[in-house]
């Protein structure tokens, strides 16, 4: 017992004397104690050293996507713009090799347990408009090859109109170029729109210019339709089938919208730019037009292709098309102000002397 008291003892003491170090007597008698200034100073230089250069932390961009791992989009418009934007990202990788088109198998290999089915997803990606005819091999392990046989028909127009666009209306189909209202006979107006090859072929863009009032006056019809025979992949259930071809109108002339250049050849994957020009000579009123083009392949491209390739046929590659609509509204004087205190409006014309003097007022 003895021993305990004294080992509590000499706890007492140092605990005693280790308060003592930390503090000191003040004027008044009372205890002050110190604070541990090692680790203050040692704070304080940290702090000092990221006031100095605060950029450094920034190592990653401020905007980025990863969020989008992280923070999913709740709405059906935000999912369909991340989904859009990974099957861009995944054509961009899969098509970089310039064949044009590829097929991807997900999953592409794997273990299939007994008495089991896997869905395989099959994703063809493709930046080019033609017919395509390709074998697929599945190995089984103990088993012969499987051959599958794969017919795909691409079509559509490797040329767009990309989105997002300034001064475009999109809500109409196709997309509306609007002008501005202007004053007749005044001087034209212009505006620009862009068009991509998204393919891995040069493209012949060929504007034509076709004005609602030439295009209600014709006989109605918009295509042709006859009967052709079926070469595609359903050849032996339909043997024959419709063919439906555009009718080309003839194009409108001394039309109050022009577009320039009017004949241009698209590189793969280039980025062009085109002007509308609105002219207000053609009278007063509205002015509603369609410029149209069937991209074709560049004579250079049509060298190098295959005889019998169904995309050489003109329009195969589909249509572009762009409304145009504009208005002219007749002159008109108005004053607005109010010169003098009798009520009744002033107006001073001066006619200058010599007309070429620096001091002499406007002509307008």
């Amino acid at each position: 017992m003895e021993e305990q008291e004294a080992a509590r003892q000499r706890a007492l003491n140092e605990s005693m004397q280790s308060m003592t170090d930390h503090t000191s007597p003040s004027k008044n008698g009372k205890q002050i104690r110190f604070a541990d200034t090692t680790k203050t100073s040692q704070m304080t230089s940290v702090m000092r050293k990221s006031s100095i250069n605060p950029e450094q932390k920034r190592t990653k961009a401020i905007l980025s996507d990863e969020h989008e791992h992280t923070q999913k989009f709740t709405s059906v418009t935000g999912n369909t713009f991340t989904q859009t934007k990974k099957i861009e990202k995944e054509q961009n990788y899969y098509l970089s090799n310039n064949k044009g088109i590829a097929i991807v198998f997900n999953p592409q290999m794997g273990e299939l347990p007994p008495h089991s089915e896997i869905p395989i997803t099959v994703t063809i990606y493709n930046n080019v408009c033609g017919k395509f005819d390709d074998k697929i091999i599945s190995n089984v392990k103990g088993l012969q090859p499987f051959v599958f046989p794969v017919s795909i028909g691409i079509s559509g127009s490797p040329i767009v109109i990309p989105v997002n666009q300034v001064g475009l209306n999109y809500k109409t189909t196709p997309p509306t170029l609007p002008m501005p209202s202007i004053v007749v006979n005044s001087q034209p107006i212009t505006k620009t729109f862009k068009l991509k090859n998204t393919g891995i072929r040069a493209i012949q863009v060929d504007w034509k210019i076709y004005d609602s009032k030439d295009l209600e006056h014709g006989d109605g019809d918009i295509f042709s339709m006859n009967v052709i025979k079926n070469t595609g992949f359903d050849s032996n259930e339909n043997p024959y089938k419709f063919n439906f071809g555009a009718i080309e109108h003839e194009e409108s002339k001394n039309s109050a919208f022009e577009v320039t250049p009017k004949n241009s050849a698209l590189g793969p994957r280039e980025i062009q730019n085109f002007t509308v020009t609105f002219f207000s000579n053609k009278g007063v009123g509205e002015f509603r037009s369609i410029v149209m083009a069937t991209p074709e392949l560049t004579q250079d491209e049509l060298e190098l292709a295959e005889p019998g390739d169904e995309f050489l046929k003109r329009g195969a590659l589909g249509i572009i098309s762009l409304n145009l609509a504009g208005e002219t509204i007749n002159p008109e004087l108005t004053i607005d102000k109010k010169s003098r205190h009798d009520g009744e409006n002033h107006m001073n014309f001066k006619y200058w002397s010599i007309p070429n003097d620096a001091d002499a007022p406007s002509a307008t």
